[in-house]
């Protein structure tokens, strides 16, 4: 099947909630770097002036690593939801498969995206699959020669009864 995907987001609380953590994980890491380089310029720097006159000066020479910081933080978000998605996107698909196999509605076999996780999931959602199929033309065939041998019954019984009467 064709790997590329229209949608990022397939299965949003799952995939945002990914999103949180790296958003969470960035946020720390950049809080760490900012804060670590305040502490760097304020110890170096610390007979030269009041604290306050060393951390501004140290916001104002980080500008251009929080700038690409900033910058960096929607590829790193978009990254993961695509990454996400490689596994969203089979275990959403499953889902629905379920939903559809569990109303009794007709369905083909499923099939992943090249490159998405779990794969062997398609595989042995299709083996169930096909036995259900297999036991529900069984099960229609059972109730067709029951239906047949109900129709027999009454036919004999109807003409035990009418040789009754005569």
């Amino acid at each position: 099947m064709k790997s590329n995907r229209k949608r990022v987001v397939i299965d949003s609380t799952v995939q945002w909630s990914i999103g949180r953590r790296i958003i969470s994980h960035w946020l720390a890491f950049f809080g760490l770097l900012v804060g670590v380089n305040l502490i760097i310029r304020a110890i170096l720097a610390a007979p030269e002036g009041a604290f306050y006159q060393t951390a501004q000066a140290a916001i104002v020479a980080q500008i251009p690593q929080i700038c690409i910081m900033l910058l960096i933080l929607p590829i790193f978000l978009r990254d993961t939801l695509k990454l996400s998605n490689r596994f969203a996107g089979p275990i959403y698909r499953l889902r629905k498969s379920l939903e559809t196999l569990a109303d009794g509605t007709p369905m083909n076999p499923i099939r992943f995206r090249t490159g998405d996780f779990w794969m062997e999931m398609a595989d042995k959602f299709n083996s169930v699959l096909s036995r259900v199929n297999a036991l529900e033309a069984k099960n229609r065939e059972l109730e067709t020669e029951c239906r047949k041998l109900k129709n027999a019954l009454k036919q004999t019984n109807a003409l035990a009864v009418s040789d009754e009467v005569l």
